[in-house]
């Protein structure tokens, strides 16, 4: 139920940007954002069959190893040209701390708190994510707010409440 919940504030929040000029809905983005829920859930269903077996540290490494090999094959398929970019030592140094705490922490984290929490309690972490990154885009980057946005924050914080409270 709080799961349905948070996904109609998602759905709340990106209302606007889903339909078009003359008022009728995209139904590919729609699909879009519902394949992307379903990938995710996916997602956290194999993570946590393989977190309660294996050590967060292993399920990390796997996870971005995949990642690279996902991105071997589309370097591959896509040849990029590398003509235009300057690398530099601050720019390397950068890309590495990036792979390394941006992601190989996070994923470390994340694969801790499925093993101790369980996949329904991570995915409302999720939940998190685009409350905090707007409440922040409207004090720091003064982003616009209208009604729109309240109540979707407030229906996505409504959803982790209730799981919360139902879980106690």
């Amino acid at each position: 139920m709080s799961i349905s919940i948070g996904f109609v504030g998602l759905l709340v929040l990106f209302y606007p940007n889903l339909i078009s000029e003359n008022h009728t809905i995209n139904i590919y983005e729609i699909l879009a954002i519902l394949l992307a829920t379903t990938s995710f859930a996916l997602a956290l269903l194999l993570l946590s069959k393989s977190c309660f077996h294996d050590n967060p540290i292993i399920v990390s490494r796997n996870i971005l190893m995949a990642s690279t090999i996902q991105l071997c094959f589309l370097l591959a398929i896509f040849r990029p040209s590398y003509a235009s970019i300057h690398s530099s030592f601050f720019a390397l140094t950068s890309l590495l701390y990036l792979g390394i705490f941006c992601a190989g922490i996070v994923y470390f984290l994340y694969a801790s708190l499925i093993k101790l929490a369980g996949p329904v309690f991570t995915s409302f972490t999720n939940y998190l994510v685009p409350l905090f990154g707007v409440i922040f885009g409207i004090l720091i980057n003064h982003d616009p707010s209208n009604i729109t946005v309240w109540i979707s924050l407030i229906i996505i914080l409504s959803a982790v409440s209730l799981n919360y409270i139902t879980k106690h």
